[in-house]
């Protein structure tokens, strides 16, 4: 972050994460950088084929079996910030259209697949009616209802990249396991 210059990438290698809070301290990476707010992990498992399709598949597989409350069972080693870009404050829309706040360029991402609301009791996922759907924890959702997210839940949109949501707290104890 330079200056009064508000930090707006969405997607991070956690190494990169691991850096900047090492670099900023804890106060100034929560608000900064991850804006107090949960961030959506994913990544691939080593030794996984590299072909896309069957690497998320065997990824949602693999995370929807594992332990919620060991983040470390997760697999994952990418977080994208739930920032908002070009939505109203507090949305963050996911699609494959440049105007999305959380840009996802795949087959089965529709063009403006579903809306993240943040509310007073936490987090929603809501489909926008789109093909191939919004999926939590492996059950399809119904078209614009929104449905409560909880830290550990995994959120796929349409076949590929499930994304597991991770509190602050839970993301500061994964980039700094001794703290």
């Amino acid at each position: 972050m330079t200056g009064n210059q508000p930090y707006t990438k969405v997607f991070h290698p956690l190494e990169e994460l691991r850096e900047l809070l090492e670099s900023m301290g804890e106060a100034e990476f929560l608000s900064g950088v991850i804006g107090n707010r949960p961030v959506l992990m994913f990544g691939t498992p080593q030794g996984v084929d590299s072909d896309e399709t069957v690497a998320t598949e065997k990824l949602f597989e693999a995370s929807s079996t594992k332990n919620a409350a060991d983040p470390s069972s997760w697999y994952q080693d990418t977080a994208a910030v739930l920032r908002t870009v070009h939505s109203a404050p507090n949305q963050v829309r996911v699609g494959r259209d440049t105007r999305c706040d959380l840009l996802l360029v795949l087959p089965s991402v529709a063009k403006s697949h579903a809306m993240l609301d943040e509310t007073d009791q936490g987090w929603t996922v809501r489909d926008l009616g789109s093909k191939y759907g919004t999926f939590l924890n492996d059950v399809r959702l119904e078209p614009e209802r929104a449905t409560a997210l909880q830290e550990g839940d995994v959120v796929r949109f349409g076949r590929h990249l499930p994304l597991r949501l991770c509190e602050p707290a839970t993301l500061l104890g994964i980039l700094d396991p001794g703290a």
